[in-house]
């Protein structure tokens, strides 16, 4: 069931919120076991109201698309993809490291935004309860990958997923036996695999970010439109 919806773009909002649910459900304390919140506050008998900044923000958010998670560098990004390419087109030693080290810094960018837009995702799903996910900077690869399993499901995430842990696996073969090479023939293969690696997990990116962006706009208009900001302040 869960598969089908996540297969049709045009997703109703309530059948959104019942996927966030389902992938992530609440124990007894409120907390999904899986999103690893630092808090989840519901609405209570006795506290009607929720954090005036927070629900402000989050509102401010959702109705200006260009507020949601985004690269913050895309231009940059855009640069060092074109370096990549150029230097695994050299076929030299110096070339072909560049350009790996780049393909996996890359798809780490691609990892961390498509975990902000789980985290929104999460937020949008239960509001007005309010549920906080800490930045967590210094991750590394795969801390960033474990992360990831643990949001949202999205459509290809478990190629997603293979795929990036897979890049990162020629990594650290390569960074590793680098001097148990036999010949540039055999550097330029495993390369060449990074390189088609890469660009599925562009392509799988580019559809769940997608995905994400078109569920953002529905919980726009069918849910935060009633919403208004003066009343929740005053």
């Amino acid at each position: 069931m869960v598969a089908n919806a996540l297969s049709n773009k045009s997703l109703d909002v309530r059948a959104k919120q019942l996927l966030c649910l389902v992938s992530c459900p609440l124990n007894s304390n409120g907390l999904g076991g899986g999103f690893r919140p630092r808090q989840l506050r519901r609405l209570t008998a006795s506290s009607n109201r929720i954090s005036m900044s927070y629900a402000t923000d989050l509102i401010v958010t959702i109705r200006d698309s260009d507020k949601y998670p985004y690269f913050e560098r895309p231009d940059f990004l855009d640069e060092l993809d074109d370096v990549a390419n150029e230097a695994l087109s050299k076929n030299t030693v110096e070339g072909y490291l560049a350009s790996l080290l780049i393909f996996h810094q890359l798809c780490e960018e691609m990892v961390r935004l498509l975990l902000k837009d789980g985290q929104f995702f999460v937020q949008l799903s239960v509001f007005p309860a309010e549920i906080s996910f800490p930045e967590k900077k210094r991750l590394m690869f795969g801390q960033l990958i474990e992360e990831l399993k643990s949001t949202i499901s999205f459509e290809g995430k478990e190629d997603f997923i293979e795929k990036c842990m897979e890049l990162n696996r020629h990594r650290t073969d390569i960074v590793h036996h680098l001097t148990k090479r036999s010949s540039l023939t055999d550097l330029e293969t495993q390369l060449l695999k990074v390189k088609e690696l890469y660009d599925e997990v562009y392509k799988l990116f580019d559809d769940a970010h997608d995905w994400f962006r078109v569920c953002f706009k529905d919980f726009r208009k069918d849910v935060f439109i009633d919403y208004k900001i003066n009343e929740i302040e005053a």
